[in-house]
Formats: structure tokens, C-alpha cells, sequence
């Protein structure tokens, strides 16, 4: 029955976060609902957001995240190029390095694990994780 599931994902994701910003965890607030949907992902929940609703909540999101770069991120990027591009080819030369190894050696379908380590925002990862036929669960 959905309308349980929901429920039981919300409170499981309340109970989670609460725990976890009682113990002073960073992000608690993101990794309470993160580690909540898993669990129930694994005990074989089958909740999916309707595609209009989860597009509204990656645009809120990226709407959100646009809100707080200002133009001096643009000048410490000029400034310091070499470096942000050292640090830019390394994280993505080991994120297929790791994706490579979770497709290689794990049960994990080739664009799941493929996405699942790109890096980059985790909400524009999942919106096209989703778009490429991914399971974004997983993701």
C-alpha cells in the first residue's frame, strides 16, 4: 500500500536525521531521507514520485544551488585554473576508475554504476541517471 510507505519513509527519515543531527553529524538532514529510502529500497519498497513531481523537485533544487554561486567564484576559478583543473581531471579519472570497478565487480547494471560514481551534484547526477534508463535508487 503506498500511502503506508510514504509514511513509513517519512517517519524512518525523520527519526534518522534527528538521530543524526543529535550526534552533530554534517548533513544530517540530506543522509536521514538518503539512508531511509535504502533501507526501504532493500526490504523491497517499490515508491516512485510521479515524473512531473521529481522534474519540479530537480528544478527547485537547481534553482537553489544557482542561488549561491556570485561572481567571485568566477575570479578564484580564473585565479587558481591550474589547480582547479588538476583537482577537476583527478576526481574524474577516479570516479571511472571506481565506476569501472563497481560495473567490473558488483551485480550493478553498467549505466547504474557509471552514474552512480560521476561526480557532480547528486541531483542533476540522478535527473540523468534517470533520463539514460538507470535505476536510480541505486544511483
Amino acid at each position: 500500500m503506498p500511502i503506508l510507505q510514504w509514511f513509513l519513509l517519512f517517519l524512518l527519515s525523520l527519526l534518522i536525521s534527528l538521530i543524526f543531527l543529535y550526534l552533530h553529524l554534517p548533513a544530517a538532514m540530506l543522509l536521514g531521507p538518503m539512508i531511509a529510502g535504502i533501507v526501504l529500497s532493500l526490504r523491497g519498497s517499490t515508491l516512485q514520485l510521479p515524473r512531473g513531481i521529481f522534474l519540479a523537485a530537480q528544478a527547485i533544487l537547481g534553482c537553489m544551488i544557482a542561488q549561491n554561486l556570485t561572481g567571485s567564484i568566477l575570479t578564484t576559478l580564473a585565479l587558481y585554473w591550474p589547480v582547479v583543473l588538476l583537482v577537476l581531471l583527478v576526481t574524474l579519472l577516479s570516479s571511472a576508475v571506481v565506476g569501472w570497478l563497481l560495473v567490473r565487480y558488483s551485480s550493478l547494471p553498467g549505466n547504474t554504476g557509471a552514474w552512480g560514481s560521476s561526480p557532480g551534484g547528486a541531483a542533476a547526477m540522478v535527473a540523468m541517471a534517470q533520463d539514460y534508463g538507470a535505476d536510480i535508487r541505486l544511483v
